[in-house]
């Protein structure tokens, strides 16, 4: 009504304003594409009334509503286009007789011969839009100067809210780059700012660099606890799709935890608010619903083809951790070339955002180390560590250490064996996280069982079966049985992770 009612009278600022306005409760209903027809308005008439500073806003705020639809680069160029002409206007107030140095200039020349036609706190927020451009589109060693630009900005302007949110996309490249010390350190700053701001929108942001960050450390509990705090900020905001996101990587953490029945309603809420995906691939909760069930019941042929077909959406922690289950499962079941095949086209074609690709490379080399590949699994171990050290991802090690053990095994080496093991059920109890640790004792017991200690390897076998039944696990728990019921081996290459 607003919007008509402007438009009668020939008010195009009211018109703008109001298209701006409803743009922004679409975007929070997750009606992407609705927002963008609406912002797509407002940008013509401030175009036409050379209006830079709405037309400036209105640029940033289609390009986030462009963001789940994957339109970086669309918004990027449009972006560069309005860097350029404001840049012109700039050279012909200030009798530039430079010819068509707007057009030639170097991105960062364009954007700050820009950002002097626009007040502070708008310099700011076309200059965090820029950051985020570049972050999205993987270009993460430009990220710093925008970002710092965006702070210098937003600090003119007092807005805080503006602040945190360069800090926080700031970390998201640093942790991309293995800057970890730097990532800490932006991280705590969005956290700090986005909590002077009181805007639950950059808490947001802030929050999940947080829960990032103790993920890594593997500390689920604070992780989750980071999370609950977003799920909070969140339902205020009213923004469905974030509450979703949050759901999932709250069924993620308690997923950790061994609280499985609580990840399942997480994620039977998160796959309600986000409705049927409009492809044949599962959404995320979905996903993660159906490798959550494949764990306690039978599951069909049919349901794990289905989410081996959405395999490639690791864009979040719930997403990683199906598929490396699946990975698992796959395995178990004697199928370690299919998990192999899986997991090598994600890493190599791109198909999981970089940040998340690191998880994937223990279960990869399990499955090498299944098909008898021991050289292709001792290396990409290796990569795995390699990972782990750059990005000081310590949660990594329960499931590299494991699978260390299980090739040292193969290879006869019984001390790197028991010292990887080791390693791998301090890091499990302390987090805690019972399906790891299950895991490792029950390897475990195979060491004790190639050593001939066949009372020590019983013993094992009987801690992971414990907590394989509290869990209500059905595929580690039959290995474990299978294991009790054979008669003793002796020492040898034979152990495996049957």
């Amino acid at each position: 009504m607003a919007i008509e009612w402007a438009r009668r009278i020939g008010d195009t600022h009211r018109e703008g304003e109001a298209l701006e306005k409803l743009a922004d409760i679409l975007y929070h209903l997750s009606r992407f594409a609705e927002a963008m027809d609406c912002l797509e308005r407002a940008i013509r008439i401030y175009r036409d009334a050379r209006n830079w500073e709405r037309l400036a806003w209105a640029i940033a705020q289609i390009s986030r509503a462009g963001d789940p639809l994957g339109l970086a680069e669309v918004s990027m160029a449009r972006l560069e286009e309005f860097f350029t002409t404001l840049a012109t206007v700039a050279d012909s107030r200030d009798g530039e007789s430079e010819p068509h140095r707007s057009e030639t200039g170097a991105l960062e020349e364009r954007a700050e011969r820009a950002a002097s036609l626009l007040t502070p706190k708008t310099a700011a927020r076309v200059y965090l839009c820029l950051t985020t451009r570049l972050l999205f589109l993987g270009r993460t060693d430009e990220v710093y100067e925008p970002s710092e630009r965006t702070i210098q900005h937003a600090r003119v302007a007092g807005d805080l809210r503006i602040e945190s949110l360069a800090y926080a996309f700031r970390s998201r490249a640093q942790q991309a780059q293995g800057k970890m010390e730097a990532f800490s350190v932006s991280a705590t700053l969005a956290h700090q700012r986005a909590l002077a701001s009181g805007d639950l929108e950059a808490l947001y942001m802030a929050l999940g660099g947080i829960a990032n960050l103790h993920e890594l450390r593997a500390e689920p509990r604070c992780a989750r606890d980071a999370c609950v705090r977003i799920l909070e900020a969140t339902t205020q905001l009213g923004n469905a799709s974030y509450v979703a996101e949050t759901l999932c990587n709250l069924a993620y953490f308690d997923i950790i935890l061994g609280e499985w029945d609580n990840a399942a309603r997480q994620l039977e809420q998160a796959r309600a608010m986000q409705g049927e995906s409009p492809s044949d691939n599962l959404s995320a909760p979905a996903l993660g619903l159906a490798l959550l069930g494949a764990l306690r019941d039978p599951v069909s042929a049919d349901t794990l083809a289905h989410a081996e077909r959405a395999s490639g959406a690791l864009i979040q922690w719930i997403s990683v951790w199906a598929i490396m289950t699946l990975a698992e499962l796959d395995i178990l079941a004697g199928h370690a070339d299919a998990a192999a095949a899986g997991l090598r086209r994600i890493i190599e074609q791109g198909e999981a955002d970089p940040l998340y690709r690191r998880y994937l490379y223990p279960p990869l080399a399990w499955a090498e180390l299944e098909l008898g590949d021991y050289p292709g699994a001792a290396e990409t171990l290796g990569e795995a560590r390699r990972q782990a050290d750059v990005y000081q991802y310590r949660a990594a090690l329960m499931d590299i250490k494991r699978v260390e053990a299980l090739l040292a095994l193969r290879e006869g080496r019984w001390e790197e064996a028991r010292k990887a093991l080791e390693q791998s059920l301090a890091i499990c109890t302390e987090a805690p996280y019972p399906y790891a640790e299950a895991k490792a004792h029950y390897v475990y017991g195979q060491f004790h069982e190639a050593m001939g200690a066949l009372a020590l390897a019983r013993e094992e076998y009987g801690r992971g079966l414990a907590i394989c039944d509290r869990l209500g696990e059905r595929p580690y728990r039959a290995r474990i049985e299978e294991a009790l019921k054979e008669p003793p081996v002796d020492g040898g290459d034979g152990a495996t992770e049957r």
